[in-house]
């Protein structure tokens, strides 16, 4: 007898345990899906802050993969260079449109959509240049574990805006910061009409 209830203790012990962590599956993948996809830049030459604050114009050059259909379809660098146009409208109170300009040539290295086993990852070597020079050069990495954000236009999206926020760190916090303040005025309260006093 004694030995049976151990035994349904067991049993009772095993399905409280997988209960709770299917609750808790549950809720990390509910925490990935609300997060979506999420994207950094790593350099490989460093770059000082604010090294970019001479320039006046910048280019995004289409993107490129020396991977073939298989490994990088076709709709990757389509997103990424859609995605590259929305950023480049974005920066342009930071980058107005003189010279000297900044140019953007990215390479993707690596594309992986979101599976039921294995999360989404997109790898892009970028080179900023001016002209021949090569001023920087990172790899900007974009990941998410969520299924509704796993495809080619996510990993796209957080791959430029990780890159945007690298641009205006090193053009100058300051300068995008007042670009920002410009391109989105506070909404003001309409005034209200102006009463006369009643007469006598």
């Amino acid at each position: 007898m004694a030995r049976r209830w151990a035994c349904l203790g067991w049993v009772c012990l095993l399905g409280v345990s997988l209960s709770t962590t299917g609750c808790f599956t549950i809720a990390k993948q509910a925490f990935h899906e609300a997060r979506g996809a999420q994207g950094d830049v790593v350099p490989v030459t460093e770059l000082r802050e604010g090294a970019l604050a001479r320039y006046r114009a910048i280019e995004f050059l289409p993107a490129k993969t020396t991977l073939g259909s298989k490994l990088c379809p076709p709709e990757v660098l389509r997103a990424y260079d859609y995605c590259a146009n929305q950023v480049r409208a974005e920066l342009r109170r930071l980058f107005p449109g003189e010279e000297p300009r900044l140019t953007v040539a990215s390479e993707v290295l690596y594309f992986q959509k979101k599976g039921l086993l294995g999360g989404a990852l997109m790898l892009t070597r970028v080179h900023l240049r001016e002209g021949d020079q090569l001023l920087a050069d990172v790899v900007v990495k974009a990941e998410s574990e969520a299924f509704r954000a796993g495809g080619e236009d996510d990993l796209a999206s957080a791959s430029l805006n990780a890159l945007r926020r690298f641009l205006e760190s090193h053009a100058g916090v300051a300068r995008a910061a007042q670009a920002r303040a410009v391109a989105r005025p506070t909404a003001t309260a309409p005034s209200s009409p102006t009463t006369r006093p009643a007469g006598p």
